[in-house]
């Protein structure tokens, strides 16, 4: 029930932390396990279906 993000970074500040400037989105994937723990799904929902249909994850 998470989502795992593939990107290339076109730009990127680097201190402390680096911080991504700008980048190129290649894929985004459901998984079980994702790394970052705060990437999950929460609420799926379907174009055109009715109000009711929205289920929790």
């Amino acid at each position: 029930n998470g989502l795992s993000f593939g990107y290339r970074v076109r730009e990127a500040r680097r201190g402390r932390v680096r911080e991504i400037r700008a980048l190129d989105l290649v894929e985004v994937s459901l998984v079980a396990n994702p790394m970052q723990k705060l990437a999950r799904i929460h609420a799926v929902a379907c174009a055109g279906a009715s109000e009711g249909a929205t289920q929790a994850a």
